[in-house]
């Protein structure tokens, strides 16, 4: 029924971002900075701390395409 296809569709959902939680601190810790996920009501989006210049959060995305807006 309707209910048990959205129930899968939030476990899904559950298990994408634990594994793009995992990616990221693995991400953080390989590139020894600060990774954080901006979280919109239709996408994310992981960003990393940049203390050059100015201190400003930038998306991974411009650094590789992988990170790119899911």
């Amino acid at each position: 029924t309707g209910t048990i296809r959205f129930e899968r569709k939030v476990t899904v959902f559950a298990e994408q971002m634990q594994s793009f939680i995992q990616v990221c601190q693995q991400q953080a810790i390989l590139q020894s900075t600060v990774i954080g996920i901006f979280i919109l009501p239709d996408r994310y989006q992981a960003y990393y701390f940049s203390n050059e210049k100015q201190a400003k959060w930038i998306p991974l995305a411009e650094k590789d395409s992988f990170w790119q807006s899911r």
